[in-house]
């Protein structure tokens, strides 16, 4: 199955969610997340993840959290296949 992605933006007042935890999707491989927008709900939940297996994983979680402290906004791709569970592929700006 191919990947459907959207560009989304992040807004640095939203959640960042950091370390290894179990999310709603039931992932367990997930190393941080962000809130999404309230518009952009992802198979019914408002959280997207970056996984371990994700490539340039470590990067786009670094990427949000220096977004989030600097309180600056970042465009990142979402994967919302529905295979791709919610996973944030690439951070953009």
């Amino acid at each position: 199955m191919n990947a459907r992605t959207e560009t989304l933006a992040h807004d640095p007042s939203y959640k960042y969610i950091a370390g290894f935890v179990e999310n709603p999707l039931g992932l367990t491989d997930t190393i941080c997340g962000i809130q999404l927008p309230v518009y952009a709900d992802c198979w019914g939940r408002y959280e997207a993840w970056v996984r371990e297996t994700t490539p340039g994983g470590k990067a786009i979680c670094a990427a949000l959290m220096s977004a989030k402290v600097q309180q600056i906004s970042v465009t990142y791709r979402l994967d919302v296949s529905q295979g791709g569970k919610c996973e944030i592929v690439r951070v953009e700006s």
